[in-house]
């Protein structure tokens, strides 16, 4: 148990119950948004147990030698890696750029906090020596106040760095770290870190103060500057993943919607070649009457008729999408059903109907050919006018595991280039028209219900 006897080695000496909870908070509030190996029952469990440990590490710290002070830290450090690490299905070096941004977070608040308190309590009173640093292991007569300023802080910091951590969370891929990032991250803490506690450990250096205060003011400033630091490189990677996601969505729907025109262009032939070939059959019957003949015309005519549009759904980009989804679907044996009526759908982008539907009927084909009784190989579209609302409604069974992180669908192709990319165009497209989209895996059935309002007249 240390007593701060000056005004200098109150503000110096940041409690280290400060800094433990603040470390613990800083590798919880990470591990809340990552993927959890563990159930969050376990996982909570588990961090309260870690808690314990970090509290009990620094409190026994406090007992070392000023010369081990920065072989503690660099075990804290460690402390809040294993968190991570254990915790979270992450690799080593996305693991070690967590724990820089949480020790960088936790220097500062605790830093922050400590200082606040000094003009807010420590200050008012000129009372240092019954200022204590609370012990985890007994209950000392401690002032009360400096607990609630020092939770007030806390949880006024981490609320405000939430938004944050959502938005960078937000249809990204979680921490998306290269080596680089780790790079500039550790270099970053290491200064920080160096010349957040230089005055401390060496009074008389070039680059140090040999006043108190302007002590505690480099500390909380550098710790400011690093945190801004690492939150800066944080949004310059953000940007970088949403131009290149926004770049991949339109190659996507250029590419399905180039597909849809030679689709098109396709089936007008089809069809204009099919007419004429009616007509040109007919005209053979008439002329001629032989038997052998007529019956071999008979059967090229009813082979022609496999190329006229099999799929009506008065709606001729989705007719147009179906049928040039029918090779495919026939060579994978997949059996579908559609019961549609379109026509009132004309209100809604053929860029959009494509994205909407391509994706759609691409990606139920995709997890029907892993299907491996041919009889399930199923796939349902329905379209209808309800309340109002069109509603679409495609369903499809499957076998495999589906793969969800944090809520977002995950593709089964070996080539994740496009990785999640079909669902969330679809949404982009249903919510241009205040529609919702919403996604149901019950019974082996992966169903997709889109309900868009009809425009007012």
């Amino acid at each position: 148990m240390i007593i701060l006897s000056n005004s200098a080695e109150v503000m110096l000496n940041t409690p280290r119950i400060y800094a433990s909870i603040a470390q613990f908070l800083a590798v919880f509030f990470y591990i809340k948004y990552s993927s959890k190996k563990y159930s969050n029952n376990i996982t909570i469990g588990i961090s309260i147990i870690s808690l314990i440990v970090f509290v009990l590490f620094h409190h026994w710290a406090l007992t070392w030698p000023l010369d081990l002070w920065i072989f503690g830290m660099f075990l804290s450090f460690v402390l809040m890696f294993l968190n991570v690490f254990l915790l979270t299905k992450y690799s080593v070096l996305v693991s070690s750029y967590i724990t820089i941004l949480a020790f960088i977070i936790s220097e500062l608040v605790a830093s922050i906090t400590w200082q606040l308190e000094y003009f807010l309590i420590v200050n008012n009173f000129n009372d240092f020596v019954n200022v204590l640093v609370y012990s985890p292991l007994k209950l000392y007569n401690y002032n009360l106040s400096i607990s609630i300023i020092m939770i007030i802080m806390y949880a006024l910091f981490f609320a405000l760095l939430n938004p944050f951590e959502k938005r960078y969370q937000h249809n990204l891929k979680g921490f998306d770290v290269k080596i680089n990032d780790l790079m500039t991250a550790i270099v970053t803490a290491i200064l920080v870190f160096s010349i957040s506690n230089f005055s401390f450990l060496n009074i008389n250096s070039p680059i140090s103060s040999t006043g108190a205060m302007e002590i505690f003011y480099i500390r909380t400033l550098v710790n400011l500057v690093g945190f801004i630091l690492l939150y800066s490189l944080r949004e310059h990677n953000y940007s970088a993943q949403k131009t290149l996601e926004v770049d991949l969505m339109k190659r996507m729907l250029d590419n399905q919607y180039n597909q849809y025109q030679v689709s098109m262009k396709s089936i007008d032939t089809i069809n204009r070649k099919y007419h004429d070939l009616k007509h040109y059959i007919e005209l053979i019957k008439n002329e001629l009457d032989y038997e052998k003949k007529i019956a071999h015309i008979t059967e090229f005519e009813n082979s022609i008729k496999s190329v006229e549009n099999t799929y009506q759904t008065n709606n001729r980009e989705i007719d147009v999408i179906i049928n040039s989804k029918e090779e495919s679907l026939r060579e994978n044996n997949i059996n579908i059903t559609v019961v549609a009526n379109a026509e009132k759908l004309n209100f809604i982008s053929t860029i959009d109907i494509v994205s909407i539907f391509s994706n759609a009927i691409d990606n139920a084909i995709d997890s029907l050919k892993l299907v491996k009784d041919n009889n399930k190989r199923l796939l349902k579209l329905a379209i209808v006018e309800e309340k109002g609302f069109i509603i679409i409604k495609m369903e499809n069974y499957y076998e495999t595991q589906i793969k969800i992180d944090k809520g977002r669908f995950l593709t089964t192709k070996l080539d994740d280039t496009y990785h999640g990319y079909g669902i969330r165009s679809m949404q982009h497209a249903v919510e241009k028209y205040n529609g919702m989209l919403t996604i149901d895996t019950k019974n082996n059935w992966f169903t997709v219900v889109i309900a868009i309002p009809l425009p007012t007249q």
